[in-house]
């Protein structure tokens, strides 16, 4: 999630979008929707309305997405409550991808990741990378990583080192570095 959001503030700092836009501005299939009535800022904060956790169980791919966000309702005004919510981190990761011309594991494997120095930090494993990566357990108790779903590149499907995340923690705490 903190990549997803500094992934938007580079495109933001690039000009490609403002936290003031809306998702419609980059979607279409948004526009006019409840959900274009909040801004990308709003996105970021989890305080679009009150997206939910996770999006419905029978949303299975973007098509599907799109038209579960486009008639999605809000419960709340939008900057008014907060609630945790990885489609709303999701959709402003999403839109920060294509606001660069890219797709979000592209922007972050081939533009943040080296930009920062991140060396040992992916959204797409490389075959030389996975004896690193960590294995989770399912609800049965059985080794699992995390399961391919929409959004989980943008909502948690990062991986990194202990090393390369002291280095984004630096990065953010001193930008202009040692």
């Amino acid at each position: 999630k903190t990549f997803t959001a500094t992934l938007a503030s580079r495109a933001q700092a690039d000009g490609k979008l403002s936290f003031d836009d809306h998702p419609g501005k980059t979607i279409a299939a948004l526009q006019g929707s409840a959900l274009d009535r909040a801004t990308l800022l709003e996105l970021g904060t989890y305080t679009a309305g009150g997206l939910p956790l996770q999006v419905s169980d029978d949303v299975k791919n973007d098509a599907q997405l799109l038209a579960w966000l486009a008639t999605w309702q809000p419960d709340a005004a939008p900057g008014t409550q907060r609630r945790y919510s990885n489609p709303s981190i999701g959709l402003l990761g999403r839109i920060a991808a294509l606001a660069l011309a890219s797709d979000f594991g592209d922007a972050l494997d081939h533009g943040l990741f080296p930009a920062l120095g991140l060396r040992h930090t992916h959204v797409r494993m490389p075959a030389s990378a996975m004896p690193d990566y960590a294995w989770g357990v399912d609800a049965q108790g059985k080794p699992a990583r995390v399961r391919p779903d929409v959004l989980d590149a943008e909502s948690y499907g990062v991986k990194s080192s202990a090393a390369d995340m002291i280095r984004f923690v630096q990065a953010n705490i001193d930008p202009a570095g040692p």
